[in-house]
């Protein structure tokens, strides 16, 4: 028997076209996956994020049961968080990126009774910002930040305002003219109908007009003043008094009181 020869194939050489056609589509493939994997590295670092930020949380709670406040300040990121001599929380830990500190934020003064802790999450896909209501005008210190976790006894600053931005002026209200019987007394603006020579002048059409927008009174921090607001919402106004100076008497607790007065009329 003979065996079967093998036919050997003569190798060719690749013109330059033809490598820049195949270094193209690798590049194409390249960066494709790429792409297709950019949000995954996002929701892994928002991860992160999160994790960090319940951990350091926990530090400053614990804190806040040893001292009766919260921390004044806490160190920047790498640093132990301490209780005098005793580590809270070991190594405080950095923004994945671009590794800096995250913004924590109180109430100010020598005793905070609340706090609240910022961070910006990367995949802006992520249905956790709605839950916590910072899509929309964002959250925090300059409104810079899409999440973040508080103390049980605040809620995060999501009524934040962008710099720059000014209120309304202060509406005027108009007085209402009193009738017989402290009854108001319709204005009425005369509509002219057309004349001949040989006709009478027309009958006046009364046409009321509309009444003032009520004004919205607020229990305002940190006194529990009932003030008017030209935006309670921007300022998370609990309630809202119309034309009630008096906000019925509620202001003095201060759970009725607004977050801040950022609503107010200036």
């Amino acid at each position: 028997m003979t065996k079967r020869q093998r036919k050997i194939w003569p190798l060719r050489s690749f013109t330059l076209v033809e490598i820049l056609i195949v270094t193209a589509i690798l590049g194409i493939v390249s960066g494709t996956t790429y792409v297709s994997a950019a949000p995954q590295f996002q929701r892994a670092r928002d991860a992160r994020r999160k994790a960090d930020l319940l951990r350091i949380s926990k530090g400053i709670e614990e804190y806040y049961q040893d001292k009766g406040c919260y921390p004044v300040a806490i160190p920047v990121c790498g640093n132990p968080l301490k209780i005098d001599d005793l580590n809270v929380l070991a190594n405080i830990p950095c923004d994945p990126k671009p590794k800096s500190s995250y913004v924590y934020v109180n109430e100010g003064g020598a005793c905070s009774k609340w706090y609240q802790l910022y961070a910006d999450l990367e995949f802006t896909a992520d249905t956790i910002i709605d839950r916590v209501d910072c899509r929309r005008n964002g959250c925090g210190p300059d409104c810079k930040f899409n999440y973040g976790v508080a103390s049980t006894n605040k809620n995060l600053n999501n009524y934040c305002v962008a710099e720059g931005s000014t209120p309304p002026p202060l509406p005027t209200p108009t007085p209402t003219p009193t009738g017989q019987g402290g009854l108001p007394t319709p204005t009425f603006t005369p509509t002219p109908s057309p004349t001949s020579p040989t006709e009478e002048p027309g009958v006046p059409t009364p046409t009321a007009a509309p009444p003032p927008a009520p004004l919205q009174y607020v229990c305002a921090p940190p006194s529990g003043v009932c003030l008017p607001f030209f935006d309670p919402k921007r300022s998370g106004c609990p309630d809202v008094y119309p034309d009630d100076p008096t906000c019925q008497n509620v202001c003095w607790d201060k759970k009725n009181q607004c977050h801040d007065e950022r609503g107010k009329y200036h």
